[in-house]
Order: C-alpha cells, then sequence, then structure tokens
C-alpha cells in the first residue's frame, strides 16, 4: 500500500462532499485470479477451511458441495471466488480508513457505487465467464418481489450504477447467504438435491457405519388412514423400530430464519405424529413390512426422532418427538466420545456400542442430553421500549460445568492430567476467553 498509494486511492472534493475513490490495479486482481492447474479450483488457505466449514454446515462433502448448483452455472466455489474482490476492496479501504482522522470523510467514503458495467468486468476476471458472471450479478441484486436484507442481496441498482457494502460482501458468509437467501426465494436449482436430501444420506451413513447390525431404509412412502406420509430414515432392529425426520436448515441469523425453523421443526412433528401412529397399528405395520420392505413385520417398540443440521434445539425438551444434531448422533453410533483440549470420555456404558446407548440417546431424561442441560447456565436480558421493559430468560453453555460433567459422570478414555490440572485453577471469567475447539 506504501508503494502503490495514489496508484490506489485518491481523497476528491467536489467542494460539498470529500471522500475517497478507490482504483483496483487489474495486475492485482490478475494475480488474485490466477488459476495454474487447468480444470482445477485453486483456493487459499483461509477459503479452503471456509469451504471445509460449510460443507459441514450443509452435510455435504467437499465434491458434493461443488456439485451442488446455486444458480444454473454457479456453485459455493464461484461465490467464493468472486468475494476475493470485495475483500481486497475491504482490506485497502480499512488500511486507508485507518490512517484518516476526518470520520465524516469515512463516512461518505464508506459506500461505494461503481458502474454496473465496471463491476461485472472484474468478477469476470474471477470467473472467466459471463454466463457466470450474469448469474451471480442478478443472485446478489435486490429483487422488490422479496424482502430487503443486505445479507442475502447486497447490490442495489440505481441507474447504470451499482452500491453495496464493501464490509457485508468481504467478511459474511456469502456462500451460506446466497444458498439461504435461494431457499427463500424458491429457487428450484438450489432445492434440487437428485431426490435424497444431503442430511438423509448422512444420517443413513451414520447408522451403516455402526457395528450394530440394523436394517436401514430412505424415503420410504405410505398412506394411512387417507392421509399420505414419507419416512426420511427407518431403521430397523429385532426389537425396535425408529423413525427419522431429517430436517437440514442453516443456522438461523434472524428473526425470520429461526421462525423458519421452528416452522420446519413443526413440519416434522406432525409428520412424526402420523408415522408413529401408523406403525403402531399391527395391521398397517405387518402390510408395510411385507410388501415394501420385505422383512418380519412383528411388533416393535417404536422410537421417533426429528435429526437436525444444526444444535439450536438438539437438548430442547418441549417437543413430542426428540430432536437431536445429526453429528452427534454420529457420535452416539460410532465413537461415543466427548472430547475436550484435556481429556476423552466415553458416553458408552461399555467399551463397545449397543443399541442401548442409541435408546437412551433418545430419551429426553438420557445421560447425553442431562448432562448438556446441566452444563447450560441461564441469563436475562432486556429489552426497553416506549418506556416498557421486557425481559427474558435464555441459556449458555458453560463449558467449565460441561467438562465437570463428563469427569464425574462418564467413563474417562484418556486425560493429560498435568492439562486438567491447569483446566481447574482457570477462574470462570477466563474460561469465557479462551478457545476450548
Amino acid at each position: 500500500m506504501d508503494e502503490l498509494g495514489d496508484k490506489i486511492y485518491k481523497r476528491i472534493s467536489n467542494g460539498i462532499l470529500t471522500r475517497y475513490r478507490f482504483e483496483i490495479p487489474t495486475a492485482l486482481l490478475d494475480k488474485m485470479a490466477e488459476q495454474k492447474v487447468k480444470g482445477k479450483v485453486q483456493l487459499f488457505k483461509e477459503e479452503a477451511l471456509e469451504l471445509e466449514h460449510f460443507s459441514k454446515e450443509m452435510c455435504m462433502n467437499i465434491n458434493e458441495l461443488y456439485e451442488k448448483k446455486l444458480t444454473q452455472n454457479c456453485n459455493a466455489y464461484d461465490i467464493l471466488l468472486c468475494q476475493r474482490f470485495f475483500r481486497i476492496m475491504y482490506y485497502i479501504q480499512k488500511y486507508v480508513y485507518q490512517n484518516e482522522k476526518d470520520i465524516k470523510v469515512i463516512l461518505q467514503s464508506l459506500i461505494p457505487s461503481m458502474d454496473k458495467e465496471n463491476l461485472k468486468a472484474f468478477l469476470f476476471m474471477l470467473l472467466k465467464n459471463q454466463q457466470k458472471v450474469d448469474e451471480v450479478y442478478d443472485l446478489l441484486s435486490y429483487d422488490i418481489d422479496y424482502k430487503f436484507d443486505i445479507q442475502y442481496t447486497p447490490f442495489l441498482g440505481i441507474g447504470s450504477k451499482v452500491i453495496f457494502p464493501t464490509s457485508v460482501l468481504a467478511c459474511s458468509n456469502l456462500m451460506r447467504n446466497t444458498i439461504a437467501y435461494s431457499y427463500l426465494s424458491k429457487n428450484e436449482i438450489v432445492n434440487d438435491d437428485g431426490g435424497v436430501e444431503p442430511l438423509v444420506k448422512v444420517c443413513e451413513n451414520c447408522f451403516r457405519q455402526c457395528s450394530h447390525r440394523y436394517e436401514i431404509f430412505t424415503n420410504k412412502k405410505f398412506k394411512y388412514k387417507g392421509k399420505k406420509g414419507e419416512i426420511d430414515v427407518l431403521v430397523v432392529s429385532d426389537s425396535d423400530l425408529i423413525i427419522i425426520e431429517c430436517k437440514g436448515p442453516l443456522v438461523p441469523t434472524s428473526n425470520f430464519e429461526m421462525r423458519a425453523t421452528f416452522e420446519h421443526i413443526e413440519k416434522s412433528q406432525k409428520q412424526l405424529d402420523l408415522s408413529k401412529e401408523a406403525f403402531e397399528d399391527d395391521g398397517f405395520r405387518n402390510k408395510f413390512f411385507r410388501d415394501s420392505l420385505h422383512i418380519d413385520g412383528k411388533r416393535r417398540n417404536v422410537y421417533t426422532c426429528t435429526v437436525l443440521g444444526n444444535r439450536l434445539f438438539s437438548i430442547w425438551s418441549g417437543v413430542r418427538h426428540p430432536i437431536r444434531n445429526i453429528y452427534e448422533l454420529d457420535m452416539i453410533l460410532n465413537n461415543g466420545e466427548i472430547s475436550s483440549p484435556f481429556a476423552k470420555w466415553s458416553i458408552w456404558k461399555e467399551q463397545k456400542y449397543s443399541h442401548t446407548d442409541l435408546l437412551d440417546f433418545l430419551r429426553q431424561d438420557g445421560v447425553f442430553i442431562k448432562i448438556m442441560q446441566d452444563s447450560m447456565d441461564s441469563y436475562f436480558n432486556k429489552l426497553t421500549f416506549a418506556g416498557k421493559t421486557i425481559q427474558y430468560e435464555s441459556y449458555m453453555w458453560n463449558m467449565r460445568k460441561l467438562f465437570l460433567l463428563c469427569d464425574n459422570e462418564l467413563r474417562l478414555v484418556e486425560k493429560n492430567q498435568e492439562e486438567w490440572d491447569v483446566f481447574l485453577k482457570i477462574s470462570e471469567e477466563q474460561m469465557n476467553t479462551i478457545d476450548l475447539k
């Protein structure tokens, strides 16, 4: 920045407003857009970490995420590549603004205005495909038919110009936001998962990898008392039947998305009500098992569960059917370990997995759920508006409590005693500031 100086930014004034104008050298963008291996997308380390985290949130592996289309020609990788342009802009602006003492000049420079075609030209340098450029531009542009949210649609066209918040485009999870907006706008391309939801495939694989022998069926449709139903994952053991509804909403980031998550849960609860009633009916169960599953239709205990891709509701007790997180389910079936930086404990009752571990996991008073609930701390939030105050109670995890409960109630697998002793001396305040990944 010190070397390029005036070539990148200038402080300009028209007599009324003083602001900064930025010009990104094409040589710098060429370097950022360089792809040395034909047919492969080369990423910076930070981008690779973003993709790894996002693929887990989407319940996909990296290859599946690459195959998932957001538009006719674009996937999440293309969104990530476009973000490079806004990130270099953001860091250049940040450098300049940190050295600017006049706050008015900074405020008047925060939202850049750019010719629409120039912006598309910059994006073309990264995507190298005009169709992709046009689709990404449309995807990020505000559409009057849907609600305005700069996290979803940060491009606002004004005539031949477009304005956008650089910090939002650079620092937000743009891959996640474009998919969330695509779901909201009923984008059929995003909703096309080849007939099988990613979370259903992950859930099925969790049971197939388990050492216990289960019969596993997916996407089984049925009709009971004139009502149509479908079971995402049906797990059959010798004595039990487990009916699972998979709902893979992204982690909600607004009240609107939180409400949508509740709607997903309520829908799954109604589906499970019907499924449970149907499979507790001896006549229906015998016929369905014989004709559709081709296995013994003897009476089995019926268990139900909603599996989510996020953890926000995984220990919620106010529902008819338990809600569990997919990665916690995987842990129960295939590993059994709760890990910390200094110790590991097993949630399994014995050295190896048994079917009773799964049943305990599904119980609201089971060991895992009780530990998680007991490690929560309550706190109160207050909202004041027009002289009125609303106070509500919420909860957050206390990691110190969680680890102590695990140490007292679970079977120890391994422990670094020296680090554990250091942990015991850490105060509650210090616990809130350290990284416990």
